[in-house]
């Protein structure tokens, strides 16, 4: 998991740590806000209120190439079971096949 460096998030990180045993084997990077700009990232997910939901946004809509998705939840939205859209980090590939040089016909692109 690849989090902002904050001296909050640092604390909250180290509580959850304390509290939870199975956490200090989580694999976590911390990365600066001009770290996190040259990141290649494809989607953010975050837990905050509006206003640092909306500080992200801007933050990462700056960046060169596509937008990223970014998915939010509060933390009170979380304690009453609310989770992340899984289905919106996939990313999904096509590849097709043009036959039309062959007259539609698939099997006369291989004569030859």
């Amino acid at each position: 998991m690849l989090l902002q460096d904050s001296p909050a998030l640092r604390a909250l990180v180290a509580q959850w740590q304390q509290q939870v045993p199975a956490a200090q084997s989580a694999a976590l990077q911390w990365a600066t806000e001009m770290e996190l700009a040259q990141l290649p990232l494809q989607a953010a997910l975050a837990e905050s209120d509006t206003d640092a939901l909306l500080h992200l946004q801007q933050q990462l809509s700056t960046r060169s190439g596509p937008l990223l998705l970014v998915q939010g939840l509060t933390t009170e939205e979380i304690r009453h079971g609310e989770r992340y859209r899984q289905e919106r980090l996939l990313r999904e590939i096509s590849i097709s096949t043009n036959t039309t040089a062959a007259g539609g016909n698939a099997s006369l692109m291989m004569v030859g």
